[in-house]
């Protein structure tokens, strides 16, 4: 009886270590390598399955709305292949999709991290975002010493050695900047030294960003330090202590200032994109067609070709563009369901993190509500592991943990 005890315990440590390690494995390649980011899913979902216990696991299931409501948007996505007749593609699609459905399901029923171990692996992510710069200006600095091209730092050359999407890469920056600006508000960098190491590294990412010149996640960081100013100042007025108010302050006004002589934010201001209004007016004139219901998910993409060529939009119909808005994409996709169940997403959580004060969900959602604006998110693999994992990271080991006993709540 004792061996098995032992044994026991011995195989729960073993699916545990492996556990943390897919999560590690998951941060610090999301930036670098794709297809490393999947296998470390694979590993998460592999070792979901091979440690048993799904009585318990079923049991979580039924009990965490919270769980129902993420596995929702990944059902309505099957729900599409039914009534779609294109079934190759919608099947592409779900596959695209997977994460949605794994992600939340090992999170959402697996024992929740410690503390110290979700805050580990938040450094990780940031970390690894941080090393991903640090590869971007040696390359700026290579290139122009070595190789001799001119302006190094361009908006289209500074992350070109990374082969990411430039919004996916500043949705990174902005979000670690923000989990930094979260450590020190939390009080998790304890050391006036340690503070100011991580107030300089907010800087680095906060002018990097700047000089990215990805427009939404910009866009973002600035309504997440004047929503981080307003929840400080609060707490002012209480505590009569303007500390954290004014380093938020201070951080993004010298990151501006620091960068007001660089060409890219004269390129940011006057950078356009008319195709992607014309590719938005493109969409909003299907949704009629598209009603109840949507176009099903593999019939849409022929639909988005058809109404490219009606409107002349040569270029993008060539390039197989998508219609660069996650909403628009969903509404068309799945109809009124879908966009229904996509708000309620984004909203419940919001919602429940700004009761409970815990501001780093709400935080990732902004990031993920206003990044849906102008980017189909849902139709890239990076798109939907950054939302799913990060998402059901938050909700199971933050927002829904009880602080004092680090154990879950209903949700």
């Amino acid at each position: 009886m004792e061996s098995s005890i032992t044994s026991g315990t011995k195989r729960q440590r073993i699916h545990r270590a492996i556990f943390l390690f897919g999560l590690g494995l998951f941060a610090v390649s999301y930036i670098f390598l794709m297809h490393v980011n999947i296998y470390a899913v694979l590993i998460l979902f592999l070792n979901w399955i091979s440690e048993g216990g799904f009585k318990a696991k079923l049991n979580v299931i039924k009990q965490q709305r919270m769980l129902w409501l993420f596995l929702s948007l990944y059902l309505v996505h099957v729900i599409g292949i039914f009534y779609s007749s294109n079934l190759t593609g919608g099947f592409l699609h779900l596959e695209r999709k997977l994460g949605l459905l794994v992600l939340p399901l090992v999170l959402g029923t697996t024992r929740p991290l410690k503390k110290e171990q979700f805050h580990l692996l938040l450094m990780l992510f940031v970390s690894s975002i941080f090393a991903a710069l640090v590869l971007c200006y040696a390359y700026a600095v290579y290139s122009h010493f070595w190789l001799h091209i001119p302006d190094p730092l361009s908006v289209d050359r500074f992350h070109s050695i990374l082969g990411v999407h430039r919004t996916f890469f500043g949705l990174s920056i902005a979000f670690s900047a923000t989990i930094l600006m979260w450590f020190i508000r939390e009080k998790v960098i304890a050391t006036i030294r340690q503070r100011f190491m991580i107030g300089s590294l907010i800087l680095f990412f906060l002018v990097s960003l700047v000089l990215l010149a990805s427009r939404m996640p910009l866009l973002s960081m600035v309504v997440i330090i004047v929503f981080m100013t307003f929840i400080s100042l609060s707490r002012v007025i209480r505590r009569k202590s303007a500390l954290t108010a004014i380093l938020f302050v201070a951080i993004i006004g010298a990151g501006f200032v620091q960068v007001s002589d660089n060409s890219s934010v004269d390129r940011l201001s006057n950078y356009k994109e008319t195709s992607r209004q014309e590719m938005w007016m493109a969409a909003v004139e299907l949704i009629p067609e598209a009603m109840p219901f949507g176009f099903g998910l593999g019939d849409v993409d022929a639909e988005r070709a058809r109404k490219y060529l009606e409107n002349g939009l040569y270029t993008v119909y060539n390039l197989n563009h998508n219609f660069h808005n996650q909403y628009l994409e969903t509404i068309l996709q799945l109809g009124i369901p879908g966009i229904l169940i996509l708000l309620a997403n984004l909203t419940i959580v919001f919602l429940i993190a700004i009761r409970k004060k815990k501001y780093l969900a709400a935080y990732f959602i902004v990031f993920v509500g206003l990044g849906f604006v102008t980017e189909s998110m849902f139709q890239t693999q990076k798109g939907v592991m950054f939302y799913a994992f990060f998402n059901s990271l938050l909700c199971f080991n933050y927002l829904l943990i009880d602080n004092e006993t680090n154990k879950p709540v209903a949700g």
